[in-house]
Formats: structure tokens, C-alpha cells, sequence
């Protein structure tokens, strides 16, 4: 059995990643836009896919360099 976990990078400290609520709770100035891509996207979340997490991840970064 594989135990995946994901974390992010954010202000210097290690934050647990689960899913777009995590997201949202860091960046709630983005959190339309993140809600249309994911919506757009159909994105899922579940526990072993982390190529759909990485997409969302990649996408926030994005809106963060243009702010």
C-alpha cells in the first residue's frame, strides 16, 4: 500500500495539502478565479491523483505572478 501526501510551500512554512478548500483558504483573494478553472476543468480530487492537484497548484501560481 502507497501512502500519498501532498504539501505546499507557502510564507516559509510547510502547509498540508488535501484538496481546492486548502487552496482557497490561503488565497481567498483568488478563490473565483480558482473556482471557475476547477469548474472549467472538471477537476477531482481524489487521494492518489495528483497530476489534477499539480494542475490547480501550477494555475494559483500563475494568478500570483500576475498579482
Amino acid at each position: 500500500k502507497e501512502v500519498v501526501g501532498n504539501y505546499l510551500m507557502y510564507d516559509g512554512r510547510i502547509v498540508p495539502f488535501k484538496n481546492k478548500r486548502t487552496l482557497y483558504r490561503l488565497f481567498p483573494e483568488h478563490k473565483k478565479e480558482l473556482k471557475r478553472f476547477v469548474f472549467q476543468n472538471a477537476l477531482l480530487f481524489p487521494r492518489t491523483n495528483t497530476a489534477e492537484r499539480a494542475l490547480l497548484v501550477n494555475y494559483c501560481n500563475s494568478l500570483i505572478d500576475q498579482s
